[in-house]
């Protein structure tokens, strides 16, 4: 505190004055009366000196703007400040137990019983059967087997056409294309071949119903396999092409039949239309492919025939035999 310079002023202790003189008292200047930096002015009982501030105290307005008294004017927190904190459980102490209880853990869903924590991760009886893994008696099924039903579904089932050479032979009267085709299904299935199944055979006449095999069959775009599994043609195109990858020489059963009979119905040449035999002025009915209302219908006449051993055009345009004669048929999955 700097004073400034004038004439004396007198101070009576305890009493307020104004200006001028106060009668009893020891009058002092001021003038000479210089304070450094951080002191006051301050009597001392009998003069005025020089001293530092020690009120550094703050008053209870400073402390109240802080916010951190209540009551009276005391620094320390109140219950209610605490417990406003939300720190404090009965007598207004710290609750320092982090451990969860009883209603705490059941939240979670980890208690069963006496409300202990369950560290048992084995999956029990029914969670094990919620993931469909086991049979039976409650084990897990390590079968991963596909079905049959599975199987046939597969690409490798459905990407390939059958063929096969029936393991027994018959005469001419096939009763048509239906007839023969009945056959070729009815030998498939007690062999346990799955699929639909059609003979190659060219019933078709000028004069009559029926079908060459080309019209009669379906033209497919995959392999044609012998049901040892050896590839015949690459597809359709490559079957009626005139040469055959392998012979057709396995039955339904994947078995080779007797070979003392190795001739085959087919009416038919190499690119699935109707062939005859040679005609013979003789014998009108040489050339008909045992024809009634349509060929194989007779076993009168006579009916070309391949051979079931041969690679080239004879697989099925080979030899002509009389409608009364017993020979295989070949058989192609649709």
């Amino acid at each position: 505190m700097i004073l400034a310079a004038g004439p004396a002023q007198a101070f009576h202790k305890g009493v307020v004055h104004g200006g001028g003189e106060m009668p009893g008292e020891t009058i002092q200047t001021l003038n000479s009366l210089a304070c450094a930096a951080g002191e006051i002015a301050k009597w001392t009982g009998t003069v005025w000196d020089c001293a530092v501030d020690e009120d550094t105290a703050p008053t209870t307005s400073d402390v109240e703007g802080l916010g951190f008294v209540t009551g009276g004017h005391t620094a320390a927190p109140t219950t209610s400040d605490v417990e406003g904190l939300g720190f404090v459980t009965g007598a207004h102490t710290v609750d320092t137990d982090t451990t969860l209880d009883q209603a705490g853990i059941e939240g979670f869903g980890f208690v069963t019983g006496a409300h202990t924590v369950d560290t048992d991760t084995t999956l029990n009886q029914a969670g094990i059967e919620a993931f469909g893994f086991v049979t039976g008696a409650h084990t897990v099924d390590t079968d991963t087997t596909d079905l049959q039903a599975q199987i046939d579904d597969l690409y490798f089932d459905l990407s390939t056409n059958t063929v096969f050479v029936t393991n027994l032979t018959f005469n001419g009267n096939l009763g048509g294309n239906q007839g023969a085709d009945q056959i070729c299904n009815s030998m498939a299935g007690a062999a346990g071949l799955n699929g639909n199944y059609k003979a190659w055979l060219s019933t078709s006449e000028i004069f009559s119903s029926g079908e060459d095999a080309r019209d009669h069959l379906t033209h497919s775009g995959m392999p044609y396999v012998r049901t040892d599994g050896v590839q015949v043609a690459d597809n359709w195109i490559d079957l009626t092409d005139g040469q055959l990858d392998a012979p057709i020489t396995v039955d339904e059963n994947g078995m080779i039949p007797n070979l003392a009979n190795i001739y085959v119905w087919t009416g038919t040449n190499f690119i699935g239309d109707r062939t005859l035999p040679p005609f013979d002025a003789a014998d009108p009915l040489s050339s008909d492919n045992c024809v009634s209302d349509q060929g194989f219908e007779s076993s009168i006449g006579r009916a070309v025939a391949g051979i079931l051993t041969a690679t080239d055009q004879a697989w099925t345009d080979a030899v002509a035999f009389d409608c009364a004669a017993f020979l295989h048929l070949y058989c192609i999955e649709q």
